[in-house]
């Protein structure tokens, strides 16, 4: 693995940073991944949400696989976001908003996941931010990019691999504007 980033980046992730299912899974690759996650981040808080956990727990068909998601999952520095009933009524209603400006920028096909996920993210005030491999479900309409990471592996076949790890932050002026304008 290659990484190729600018390294102002690091300074730049100094908020609370939520790790998409994509995050999670790059880290079970590799100990050279996961320590790659962890360098990077120093000064971010790192938050698991309750769907991505579930979305990285769902895929693990044997049960070493699953112990050892699970242990990633009980690493230090992983953060649980809280998950109680009004958190989950705020989510649902954020997502619904969410889907609607979606749709009404011409994409209906977002994953049920990422909705909920950025259903939670548009109910905190705190600055809150986004790891994730997935370059289509989190669009700019919501989102300003804070900065990429491009990493290079190679296969066993000798052909180059890049991968894309954006970090987002939700914006709250962007994200106010669209729901001001949809129809009512």
């Amino acid at each position: 693995m290659v990484p190729h980033f600018n390294n102002s980046l690091i300074d730049k992730l100094n908020s609370f940073l939520v790790l998409d299912t994509s995050v999670l899974a790059f880290c079970m690759e590799s100990e050279e991944n996961f320590k790659f996650i962890d360098h990077i981040t120093p000064n971010a808080t790192l938050m698991i949400d309750p769907v991505a956990k579930l979305e990285f727990l769902r895929g693990a068909y044997q049960e070493s696989v699953l112990k050892q998601r699970k242990t990633l999952l009980e690493y230090k520095r992983f953060n649980k976001m809280m998950d109680h009933y009004q958190i989950h009524h705020q989510t649902y209603d954020q997502a619904e908003l969410i889907s609607r400006i979606y749709t009404h920028h011409g994409i209906s096909d977002v994953p049920l996941g990422d909705l909920l996920i950025m259903g939670r993210l548009s109910i905190y005030t705190a600055r809150m931010m986004f790891a994730t491999f997935d370059k289509n479900d989190f669009s700019k309409y919501i989102f300003d990019r804070v900065g990429i990471v491009t990493i290079e592996t190679e296969t066993k076949n000798n052909k180059d691999i890049f991968r894309v790890l954006q970090f987002l932050e939700l914006n709250r002026s962007k994200l106010d504007d669209c729901i001001s304008r949809l129809p009512n």
